[in-house]
């Protein structure tokens, strides 16, 4: 007898566990990364607030340091010309009060014109005295650039009044007698050896290093078609500075080797020695260039000195570095321009 045949059944097959696991696999996936991606946007965003926070606060602190002198500065002027009036009034009101006496006794004194004459004379010397006080508060200089000077004083940090090395520099360049310039020589002068010196290129640093802090100088680079200015640590990877087997060649001046410039090429386009070269063009080529050197921010950014709009900034960890010197290359000659020097500005 044949076996009864066992009709076809419409009921689902069970799943085991592993199975009907995987058509859900890549839901979950994507709704893991969907949420890994969230966390990364709330912990950006408490970075920015972070951030914000702390430059706001920076900005007010500055902000109110600035409006604290300039307050100071209205109370003392207002304070000595209220002192000029009330002594120039109360000096005038006595003579008036000589003037009425000697009224009164105008028939019996016989010196009366002689006496008129002192009181005339010693009333313009007073006025002319009051005009002088005018004159130095609001008329001998500009009253915003009087307390202009007086401001930096506060102004943090002031612009740095640097000098350069004449043991650094390369014998092709000539400084200025106060060492505030550089300039290629079109002859080589006769120099001293120096282990500091740059030997293959024309470079030279200033005098003055820094290890920490915020720091700000200008440098006047005119029409000069190509120049190199910045920062540097001369001991970075070498034993001497501008030995031959130094960092002087454009290619070496990177952060790795303890550089941190920018250049002006011919043809008005610039370029940041970074790792990786970047080359790129302004609106406007500055005759001015501003240099701020920030430790705690690790920043050090270049700026247009007249509109003090950046030019370009490195971001690196200046803390670890060492001693940082002020970097100059005046450039080759190509052209008239180039003859000018490169020149330390002072305030």
């Amino acid at each position: 007898m044949a076996a009864a045949e066992i009709p076809p059944t419409d009921e689902p097959k069970e799943e085991t566990e592993e199975e009907s696991c995987l058509p859900n696999a890549p839901l979950i996936e994507r709704e893991r990364a969907v949420l890994d991606l969230c966390e990364k946007y709330e912990e950006e965003m408490k970075e920015i607030e972070q951030n914000v926070g702390q430059l706001s606060q920076d900005v007010s602190e500055e902000f109110h340091k600035l409006y604290r002198f300039l307050l100071r500065e209205e109370q003392t002027t207002m304070a000595r010309i209220h002192k000029e009036e009330v002594a120039t009034l109360t000096y005038m009101e006595g003579k008036v009060q000589d003037l009425t006496s000697l009224l009164e006794d105008l028939g019996e004194n016989s010196a009366t014109d002689l006496l008129l004459a002192e009181f005339d004379g010693k009333l313009h010397q007073k006025r002319e005295e009051f005009r002088c006080v005018l004159f130095e508060v609001m008329g001998s200089l500009p009253l915003q650039h009087r307390v202009w000077k007086r401001m930096r004083r506060v102004i943090q940090p002031a612009m740095e009044p640097l000098t350069l090395d004449p043991q650094t520099a390369h014998s092709g360049l000539i400084l200025s007698k106060n060492l505030r310039a550089v300039r290629q020589s079109s002859r080589a002068p006769m120099v001293h050896t120096h282990s500091k010196r740059f030997e293959i290129c024309f470079y030279v640093l200033a005098l003055e290093g820094f290890l920490d802090g915020r720091h700000y100088w200008e440098v006047d680079v005119g029409d000069k078609t190509n120049w190199t200015i910045g920062v540097c640590n001369p001991w970075i990877g070498r034993s001497v500075v501008g030995s031959s087997t130094g960092c002087t060649f454009t290619k070496d001046l990177s952060p790795e080797n303890g550089y941190w410039v920018l250049r002006k090429l011919p043809g008005e386009r610039y370029q940041a020695l970074t790792s990786k070269s970047v080359v790129f063009r302004l609106k406007k080529s500055p005759t001015r260039v501003g240099v701020y050197l920030d430790f705690r921010n690790a920043n050090i950014g270049f700026y247009d000195a007249e509109t003090m709009a950046q030019m370009f900034a490195f971001k690196d960890d200046f803390q670890s570095v060492g001693k940082l010197h002020p970097f100059f290359g005046p450039g080759l000659v190509t052209r008239e321009p180039d003859y000018g020097p490169l020149t330390v500005c002072v305030v």
